[in-house]
This record gives C-alpha cells, structure tokens and sequence, in this order.
C-alpha cells in the first residue's frame, strides 16, 4: 500500500477528528474544489462551508465537484478574493483552509501574492473562534510563490503566541520548491 506523505494529508490527518465538531468552515481559496470538497465531506450534515475565489472558473469547477459528490447544499460559493473574509463571512468561522499558488489547469499569471494573502491571514485569525485553526498550503515552487512564502513564514514566525501557535512542516529530501504547510491554532 502507499501512503502519500505530502502537507495536504497532514493537515487532513490532523484535523479530520476536529472536523466532526465544526460548524462554520471557509475555504478562502476553492481553486478546483478539492479542499471545499474534504470540508464538505468531512463535517456533520448541518456544517456551512463557505468557498470564497476570484476566478469564476474555479468556482464552477467546485461546484462541479460538489454536485458530483451530492454536497453542494452544505457549501456557499462565494466570488470574492480571500483578503475580503471580513467583509464576506457571515460568523466566526471554526476553520479556514488556503491553498495558495494559482489555479491548475487555469490562467498561471493569476497567482495569489502576498500583499493579498497576509491580509486575509490576519483577518483569519481574527476571525476564528477560539481554538479554531487555519491550514495554509504554500507552493514556492514559482517565482510568486516563493516570495509569498517568504513573507507569509516571517510573518507567521513573529505573531505573539497569545495569537496563535504556528508550526511549519515541510518535505526535508524533496526538491526545492516542494509544497509546505503552515498551520496556526487560535488559542482557546
């Protein structure tokens, strides 16, 4: 049997206990769906699930999934840029999941940058209910990617603790440029 060993199935792993418990999850950048689609699975039948892109195409291509899957009723879709959860988000939410880069399959000039994403991540905390967490998968494998992991690791790595608790995992024998996974706990 293999075990993919990547940051998408850590933060799974991690979190999928957690999941059952929460009511209110977001998912700031739905890209193809799959993230929105883990959510809606993995939360009880009366979790909401907000899937927040710019990209109309994205969010065709989750609601395609979702509605393959029969989920599309737990999930509001949402066409609006990550760095807009304050203004979008109804609640406090219980998570929040990026996946940062750009689209796969779509347009790779559109990618998220971290002038956009630090604001949404601050917000992120802000927002979070206590004990909520925020699952941040970064891809520096391109040239926007790596300065947005630049700047989005400094800033994880000077937030006060009272904040949140923030970890980094990453692939220590893969190529430069392998995706790596930032993960920040509200405290209670």
């Amino acid at each position: 049997m293999k075990i993919a060993i990547n940051g998408l199935a850590i933060w799974q792993s991690l979190f999928l206990s957690k999941l059952a418990s929460v009511r209110f999850a977001v998912d700031a950048t739905a890209g193809n769906g799959h993230d929105t689609l883990f959510l809606a699975a993995s939360t009880q039948p009366g979790c909401r699930i907000w899937a927040l892109d710019i990209q109309a195409q994205a969010l065709e291509k989750t609601k395609a999934r979702l509605t393959e899957a029969q989920l599309q009723d737990k999930v509001t879709l949402c066409c609006h840029s990550h760095e807009e959860l304050r203004k979008v988000l109804p609640e406090a939410p219980d998570c929040i999941v990026f996946n940062l880069g750009y689209l796969p399959g779509g347009d790779h000039s559109m990618t998220t940058q971290a002038v956009t994403t630090l604001p949404a991540l601050e917000q992120a905390l802000q927002l979070l209910r206590p004990g909520g967490w925020c699952s941040v998968m970064l891809y520096p494998g391109h040239k926007a990617g790596k300065e947005e992991r630049q700047q989005i690791l400094s800033w994880a790595s000077s937030l006060e603790r009272t904040a949140a608790s923030a970890s980094h995992w990453h692939m220590l024998n893969h190529q430069e440029g392998a995706p790596e996974l930032l993960l920040l706990e509200k405290p209670c």
